[in-house]
């Protein structure tokens, strides 16, 4: 009374569950392409902000190697870098046409604004090596800026002993 011997190939195959993706038409199909992730709403000087550098593999590319050439400019920003399991990644389907990817975070973690106003998250350049049959290749994929509107924190509503989150010494 065994249990059935898992098939590994069976658990790899795309489930109709997977989470849905929509992507810009410009990456749509494409083998590879880096992605740069944050919030889509208001956010305050101060508030920590989830971002993140996904790395998109079509099913069936085969990537021996990813190193980054360009890490993301955060001068202007307070950085708490979370470390992410690179080799893990999790799969979706991707644009229009459905495209299954396996996305492999890259960077991400908090970053909070020192002052009100637009603040770009710079792109991230990453060269990866892909094999191609029996030969590999070398590419670079880049992500475009990331540009976060920082609000001033509202004075109304806030504690009398309210104190700013973060301050430049």
């Amino acid at each position: 009374d065994e249990p059935p011997a898992s098939n590994p190939s069976a658990e790899s195959d795309p489930k109709p569950e997977e989470p849905v993706e929509m992507l810009p038409k410009r990456l749509a199909g494409q083998p590879y392409f880096l992605v740069v992730r944050g919030p889509d709403r208001p956010v305050y000087v101060g508030e920590p902000v989830w971002v993140a550098f996904d790395l998109y593999l079509r099913e069936g590319v085969r990537l021996a190697d990813a190193a980054i050439e360009t890490a993301p400019d955060l001068r202007k920003f307070v950085a708490r870098p979370v470390q992410g399991d690179v080799e893990r990644g999790r799969r979706v389907r991707a644009g229009e046409r459905g495209d299954v990817y396996t996305v492999r975070p890259l960077w991400q973690g908090t970053v909070s604004a020192l002052e009100s106003g637009p603040s770009v998250v710079g792109g991230m350049k990453v060269q990866l090596v892909v094999i191609d049959g029996f030969f590999s290749k070398r590419v670079s994929v880049t992500s475009v800026p990331l540009t976060l509107d920082f609000r001033p924190v509202p004075s109304e509503g806030r504690p009398a002993d309210y104190v700013e989150g973060i301050r430049r010494e």
